[in-house]
């Protein structure tokens, strides 16, 4: 698969506002190395690299158990059979597969950024060394990226033809920001609606199967008690992490007087008081706390990241090798 033409000049790919393809293959190299998964298990070129809990002939021996009417002679360990007096057969660790599916937003609300990159452009990055790290392991990727009016889902594949397909579509979701209808009048006739998290889990849900790790990469604006009943529910099916994508500007809202602010159609004046300061700060506090609480139920592993780091160098550090 050829690579998409970019369609955004160098310099807002230079600048963070967007990323490019050449910056999403790049980090092919740089993921190879990174371990996503604590526990690993034998290797295998074919399979990947997760210990499942089935059990059945694989790669690992896990134990020596009385023979039973029905188990396969070949199995029979002798050397334990002549040492207990009982015929005793061998039990392996099947090794599976592990399939990764990674969720990514590339909604208006990620189309900001005080530091190096926008959120969107740190997202899309992080995910991509996601997508090469699994590769790496022979893993099965596929995903889901969404904005505010359309969703695309790419069905779990272990190639790189699956890859770039992946970051064709990131890309193609990326340059399209700011994703804001014309007429909304017109769009809401049409039956478009923005996508908000809880729909977006609800697909995922459908998508899915069990024993998938599960990537989810956002700033979770819309987070709601809809989103985190069925982030609970992926919860007991996949072993999930969240990555909170968040901008240094949004926890110190250091600003004051009477300023203009923009959603790139529109302009406002807003006083910036210490009351308006401090409410949102709440806000963002309380957003804090239902993320953290919804990760616990869900025994998902949340982590923040900001704008203001590379994110390579940011995933070294979460995932030591």
């Amino acid at each position: 698969m050829s690579a998409p033409t970019e369609t955004v000049d160098a310099d807002a790919i230079a600048s963070g506002v967007y990323t490019a393809m050449r910056v999403l293959t790049t980090r092919c190299r740089a993921a190879q190395d990174l371990r996503l998964f604590e526990h690993q298990a034998a290797r295998s070129l074919l399979l990947g690299n997760v210990r499942s809990r089935f059990r059945g002939r694989g790669m690992e021996f896990e134990e020596a158990r009385p023979y039973q009417p029905g188990d396969d002679i070949r199995a029979i360990d002798w050397r334990v059979s002549a040492r207990t007096g009982k015929t005793h057969t061998k039990v392996y660790a099947e090794e599976r597969e592990r399939p990764v599916h990674i969720v990514l937003d590339q909604r208006n609300c990620m189309y900001f950024g005080s530091q190096a990159r926008f959120k969107s452009v740190l997202a899309a990055e992080l995910a991509a060394c996601l997508a090469w790290a699994s590769l790496g392991a022979s893993d099965r990727i596929g995903g889901q990226i969404f904005s505010d009016t359309r969703e695309t889902d790419i069905r779990a594949r272990r190639n790189k033809q699956a890859i770039l397909r992946f970051l064709t579509s990131i890309i193609e979701f990326n340059h399209a920001l700011p994703d804001v209808p014309e007429d909304r009048d017109r769009d809401a006739v049409n039956g478009i609606q923005t996508r908000p998290l809880d729909y977006v889990f609800e697909e995922c849900r459908r998508l899915i199967r069990p024993g998938t790790a599960l990537f989810v990469l956002s700033d979770f604006s819309d987070f709601n008690d809809d989103a985190a009943k069925l982030l609970s529910g992926l919860g007991r099916h996949a072993e999930i992490t969240l990555f909170w994508i968040t901008d240094p500007l949004e926890f110190d809202l250091d600003l004051s007087g009477r300023l203009g602010v923009s959603d790139g159609r529109s302009t406002r004046a807003i006083d910036f008081s210490r009351d308006l300061r401090d409410r949102y700060r709440s806000e963002r506090m309380d957003q804090r706390d239902r993320l953290e609480r919804a990760a616990r139920r869900s025994r998902s592993r949340l982590v923040r990241v900001d704008t203001a780091q590379e994110p390579v160098a940011f995933l070294r550090k979460l995932y030591r090798s």
